[in-house]
C-alpha cells in the first residue's frame, strides 16, 4: 500500500538538496517501485533529476467526486487553436483512474473586468466553462444525482482530430458539449449583439445540425 510523508523547508531560498529515498532495514522495495513528489503550488520548487512529467495535473483535481477539466484553445497563444493546452494538466491519477474527465476551453478566453474585458488562460477559464453547463442541466432537471450529471456530460462530450480516440487521459471523454448533454442535436451558433440564450427553447434558435446522433 501507499505511505505518505510530509517534508517542511522553512526559510530556505536558493538551495539545491539532494534527496534520497530508500527502505527501512527490514523492507524491500518492489522492483519497479516509485515515488511521487507534490509541492506547494506557492512556492518555487524545481525537481533537478529523475522527472518523469507524464502525469502533470494536481490536487484537488484527483478526488474522486470532482470533474476534473482540461484546457483546449479559443485562440492561438497557449497552443494551436481547437488543441489541448500547453498549461493543461495530464493524467491519470496516480492509481490509475482516469483523469482528467473532460475538456473545455480555457486558452486565450475573454472575460469580464473591472471596466470592460481581458484575455485570461488557465484551468481556471476551462472549468468554469463545465460549472456552467452542470448548472444549466440542473435547471433543466434539478432531480439529477451527481452521477447523472457526470454521465450526461461524459457521453455527450465531442471527440475531433485533436482529441483521438476518447476517453483519454489528456482530453478526458472529449470537449464539452453542453447542448448534446441536454439532449438537443448540434452546436451552438452565437450571433454577435445575442446577450443571453434561453435554455428551453432558446437554444434550438441557435442550433446547427451535426452529424452527431
Amino acid at each position: 500500500g501507499d505511505n505518505e510523508v510530509y517534508i517542511t523547508f522553512r526559510a530556505f531560498s536558493g538551495v539545491t538538496m539532494q534527496m534520497e529515498f530508500s527502505a527501512a532495514p527490514g523492507n524491500n522495495l518492489p522492483d519497479g517501485g516509485r515515488v511521487d513528489l507534490w509541492w506547494e503550488r506557492n512556492y518555487p520548487v524545481n525537481f533537478l533529476s529523475h522527472v518523469d512529467q507524464s502525469i502533470t495535473f494536481g490536487i484537488p483535481a484527483g478526488a474522486d467526486s470532482a470533474i476534473t477539466v482540461a484546457s483546449y484553445n479559443n485562440r492561438s497563444g497557449s497552443g494551436a487553436v481547437d488543441d489541448i493546452s500547453t498549461f493543461s494538466g495530464l493524467g491519470p491519477r496516480r492509481d490509475g483512474v482516469l483523469k482528467p474527465d473532460i475538456s473545455s476551453l480555457g486558452g486565450m478566453v475573454m472575460s469580464s473586468v473591472p471596466g470592460g474585458y481581458d484575455m485570461f488562460s488557465g484551468t481556471s477559464m476551462s472549468s468554469p466553462h463545465v460549472a456552467g453547463a452542470v448548472a444549466l442541466l440542473l435547471q433543466q432537471d434539478s432531480s439529477l444525482t451527481n452521477y447523472q450529471v457526470k454521465n450526461k456530460l461524459f457521453t455527450a462530450a465531442t471527440a475531433d482530430q485533436f482529441t483521438g480516440p476518447v476517453p483519454n487521459p489528456t482530453w478526458g471523454y472529449g470537449k464539452l458539449n453542453v447542448l448534446k448533454a441536454a439532449g438537443y442535436r448540434g452546436i451552438a451558433l452565437i450571433e454577435l449583439g445575442r446577450d443571453t440564450l434561453d435554455f428551453g427553447s432558446g437554444l434550438k434558435l441557435v442550433a446547427k445540425e451535426d452529424s452527431v446522433d
